[in-house]
């Protein structure tokens, strides 16, 4: 895991405290699957996104549209897509071929 990736995972771990944080990079996205007690959200960051900025940006690019309040306000699972673009919710097709 890259030095941005591990900064993004940190964050996660500090919103959701006592959940277990996956990671994985494929293709095109660093994916997260956040384990919670109640259920489980995947967070898809671009990686042409994280390449291009400080993990400091991709951060806030996050926190503007609201990503952690998303998952926290919902018992069932949700997907959701971060990129130069901003966040938007997806589908769990999404990220099997990303």
């Amino acid at each position: 895991m890259d030095e941005k990736a591990q900064a993004l995972k940190v964050w996660l771990e500090k919103a959701f405290p006592g959940s277990v944080i996956e990671y994985q990079f494929p293709l095109t996205v660093h994916k997260f699957r956040i384990n919670t007690e109640k259920t489980a959200y995947w967070l898809y960051v671009s990686r042409k996104f994280v390449d291009d900025n400080e993990v400091g940006h991709v951060i806030q690019a996050a926190e503007r549209a609201k990503v952690l309040q998303a998952f926290q306000a919902s018992d069932k699972p949700r997907w959701i897509f971060l990129g130069s673009e901003g966040a938007k919710e997806v589908n769990e097709n999404f990220g099997k071929n990303a």
